[in-house]
């Protein structure tokens, strides 16, 4: 039996009010059902969301070191290693428009290393930032690229070191985005480009999993993100947003897929475990039910999140922000570009 939610957090992580909405339960993440009780708390203020309670350090290391995030590979392999390659590439090509290599970039949370080897290919100079010691012995053993073990803090890197700093599917993880935000302003050059992404809880696709949104992955991610909370935590530390858009094709598509298949009944997030190999027993026939629906549902959750996206409410949503550069007028919608 679900016990009562718990008092609400003091105040938002992102515009530090304590207004909230009535939260709601979330049982099941990435890996499937949780353990304990977590909920959410959307901030009346900046839209962002907010865990709660705070998991403590042991019992998140616990979730880091298990799971689909200590897998490696999976099925289907090659062909998602190509699709993830050429996401990299349009991150790449995006970031380019504002600034080209060569030049030094810098990736925070780079994982096991593919955008870090992307970028190298695409002639940047690139290191990167890891706190997993799994993944960073996996990035080195791959591709032979530069990760420090640890925190960004930790890392003491020199004032304005970087032309770019890029942090995919990061800041939701953080208990402290300002302090984190702010080391980030601190490491890159006048003029250099930050470009970010994290999954939108405003979206048609939260709204439609709700407790089971593919996105959500409680305990794991702290913080829940609206284009206005994103927005107003990049400015006010002199990162100032030139393009925001909601369209991923990284994650957005298949987030939209698997919260579909997640509504309708089918075992939480188990196409992506499947996937992974970490569905644990499952039977041939649970498995074939599974890939069926991915397959009849696949291409209408396609042109949904992109029909999503183009008004701003796609999955995930991508920032690309100049230091301490003129603020440029955003448009009506968070779905096109920022510049004139």
């Amino acid at each position: 039996m679900n016990h009562p939610a718990p008092i609400a957090p003091s105040a938002c992580p992102i515009c530090d009010q304590a207004k909230f909405a009535s939260p709601w339960l979330v049982d099941s993440n990435s890996d499937g059902a949780l353990n304990e009780e977590y909920w959410v708390y959307a901030c009346r203020t900046c839209g962002a969301g907010v865990t709660f309670p705070v998991p403590t350090a042991e019992v998140l290391g616990r979730y880091y070191d298990s799971g689909v995030y200590r897998a490696s590979g999976g099925r289907g392999f090659y062909l998602l290693d190509a699709i993830l390659n050429v996401a990299c590439a349009h991150r790449l090509r995006e970031i380019a428009r504002l600034s080209a290599p060569p030049g030094r970039l810098l990736d925070l949370g780079s994982g096991k290393g593919r955008f870090l080897a992307c970028a190298v290919r695409h002639g940047w100079t690139a290191q990167g930032v890891e706190t997993s010691a799994h993944q960073v012995a996996a990035a080195r053993a791959r591709y032979g690229i530069r990760v420090f073990g640890g925190d960004l803090r930790d890392a003491a890197f020199a004032d304005a070191s970087f032309d770019v700093v890029t942090a995919w599917h990061v800041l939701e993880h953080l208990p402290d985005p300002d302090a984190y935000v702010q080391e980030i302003h601190r490491v890159l050059r006048p003029g250099g480009v930050f470009a970010c992404e994290v999954p939108n809880i405003a979206s048609c696709q939260a709204q439609l999993g709700r407790s089971t949104w593919y996105h959500l992955d409680i305990p794991r991610h702290l913080v829940h993100y609206a284009p206005n909370a994103l927005a107003s935590l990049v400015t006010r530390h002199g990162l100032h947003p030139v393009r925001l858009h909601t369209l991923s094709l990284e994650s957005g598509p298949f987030g939209m897929l698997q919260s579909m298949l997640n509504r309708v009944g089918l075992p939480v997030n188990g196409l992506y475990r499947w996937l992974k190999r970490c569905n644990g027993n499952w039977s041939k026939r649970m498995a074939a039910v599974n890939i069926l629906a991915a397959i009849f549902a696949a291409a209408p959750a396609l042109l949904l999140e992109i029909a999503t996206s183009l008004v701003g409410k796609g999955g995930v949503i991508r920032v690309i922000a100049r230091r301490d550069g003129a603020f440029l007028e955003r448009s009506s919608e968070f779905g096109s570009s920022l510049e004139r």
